[in-house]
C-alpha cells in the first residue's frame, strides 16, 4: 500500500471517528461502532514502513517483510469493511426508527459518504500543507 492511499485512509478514518463520537449514545451498536472505529484508527496509525526499517536493519528477510506488510494491509482492508458495516446498519436501524423508507436511506447514505469523502480530502490536503511548510520552512515558521 503506496503512502498516499496510506494518508487517505487515516484521514477518512479520523473523518469517521469524529462524525461517530459527536453522535448520539443511542443510535443501535453505536457503543461497538465506536470501538471498532477506534481499533481502525489504531491499525492505521502503525506506520508500516518503520517496522519494515527496522526489520530489514536487523537482518530480516525481505520476503517476509513484503508478506507482513501484505497480511497488515489484509487485515486493514477487513477492518474497514467491517466498520462501514457496522455504520451501515447501525444508521439504517436509526433512520428506520424514524420512519424512513429504503429509498430514502441510499439516499442519506449516497450524501453521508459524499459528505465524508470531502471532508477527508480537505482533512489530507491540510496535512499535506502542513508537511510541505514544516519541510520547506522549519519548524519555527509554521
Amino acid at each position: 500500500m503506496n503512502a498516499v492511499k496510506w494518508l487517505e485512509l487515516r484521514c477518512r478514518a479520523f473523518v469517521l471517528g469524529n462524525v461517530l463520537a459527536a453522535l448520539p449514545d443511542d443510535l443501535p451498536n453505536m457503543r461497538e461502532l465506536r470501538i471498532q472505529s477506534a481499533k481502525l484508527q489504531r491499525m492505521l496509525n502503525e506506520p508500516p514502513m518503520m517496522r519494515t526499517l527496522q526489520k530489514i536493519l536487523a537482518g530480516g528477510s525481505s520476503k517476509k517483510l513484503r508478506k507482513e506488510q501484505g497480511r497488515h494491509a489484509a487485515k486493514i482492508g477487513q477492518q474497514i469493511r467491517k466498520v462501514n458495516t457496522m455504520a451501515e446498519k447501525s444508521f439504517k436501524g436509526w433512520l428506520r426508527q424514524r420512519g424512513k423508507s429504503n429509498k430514502q436511506f441510499r439516499d442519506w447514505k449516497a450524501q453521508f459518504d459524499i459528505a465524508v469523502d470531502q471532508s477527508a480530502k480537505r482533512f489530507q490536503k491540510q496535512v499535506l500543507d502542513k508537511v510541505a511548510q514544516l519541510t520547506f520552512y522549519g519548524e519555527g515558521k509554521a
